[in-house]
């Protein structure tokens, strides 16, 4: 999503917990046909998923040992809050709890998710890391100095919006589904946008990144939510239509949401909107707010 105007002295996101109804490649191509399927939960509870938020939609997140960053590398601007330069110096350099990070995954290279300098800075301090995203991505990073160092981190997905990847690198399963970002004219539009499931310890998390479910069910519909369940989803802010809300609870059935890409100048405005959807909500009010988010399914 382009850059929008926020305030500067507040970063902040939404986690929000619903009650909703009961290296190998493989790449799979685009739907031929819609299907729908429901289910339900059993009363029990899974590992916590340990989740830091980085700012608009970036995190780190952390369970069974495993270290992810998503959409974490970019630069603030007078518009959008991104991490301070100390948080980036940080996590680039790989102190403190940013040490050993196993993926860096980018959905896609609008520039308040990606900054090609930092991602090439952070993977020269990370080596083992990998870097999991679209050609559209990788293809900004080969023009900076410094990429052939780091050429063999970076998984590169090759994918048209509905077929997905499964990927299995450094211990950690995941599955990488190419979307097209959303767009008032979706049908033209080029921009790629990676979703991922990811699992870590047990537990499964899904970050949309800038795709919104409504205008994606289509190419979702290629996804076996049915056999790779979603404990944790990663929504943005704007995906409250009753589209979205069937499809979540027929076919996601995450345990959480959290929401992402919350605008700190509307903050009571949104927050009432999307509780008015999904009811249970916590706000982080700070870049590095660090939350356990117990999963119950």
């Amino acid at each position: 999503m382009k850059p929008i105007s926020m305030s500067i002295g507040i970063l902040t996101a939404l986690l929000l917990s619903v009650n909703l109804p009961a290296q190998q490649r493989k790449v799979v191509p685009p739907p031929s046909a819609t299907s729908s399927t429901t289910g339900s939960y059993a009363h029990n509870q899974r590992p916590a998923l340990d989740v830091t938020y980085i700012g608009n939609t970036g995190f780190m997140i952390q369970a069974g040992g495993k270290k992810v960053l998503v959409d974490a590398l970019f630069e603030g601007t007078k518009d959008v809050l991104g991490p301070s330069p100390e948080l980036l110096a940080q996590m680039t350099a790989g102190s403190g709890s940013f040490a050993d990070v196993d993926f860096l995954l980018v959905t896609h290279p609008h520039s308040d998710h990606f900054n090609s300098k930092l991602v090439i800075e952070f993977l020269r301090h990370h080596v083992r890391c990998q870097l999991v995203a679209h050609t559209q991505v990788v293809d900004l990073l080969r023009n900076e100095e410094g990429f052939v160092q780091i050429e063999g981190q970076i998984h590169v997905v090759k994918l048209e919006p509905g077929a997905y990847e499964k990927i299995s690198l450094n211990g950690i399963n995941l599955d990488a589904l190419c979307l097209k970002h959303m767009a008032d004219d979706p049908e033209n539009q080029p921009l790629r946008n990676m979703v991922f499931i990811v699992e870590l310890g047990g537990v499964r998390f899904f970050h949309l990144g800038d795709s919104s479910i409504d205008q994606s069910e289509a190419y979702l519909n290629n996804y076996p939510f049915e056999r790779s369940p979603v404990d944790t989803l990663f929504l943005n802010r704007i995906d409250r239509s009753e589209a979205t809300q069937k499809y979540i609870a027929e076919k996601i059935k995450p345990s959480q949401i959290v929401a992402m890409h919350i605008l700190p100048a509307e903050l009571a405005e949104t927050t009432n909107k999307i509780l008015a959807v999904y009811p249970h909500a916590i706000i982080f009010k700070e870049s590095m707010e660090r939350r356990s988010i117990p999963i119950v399914f």
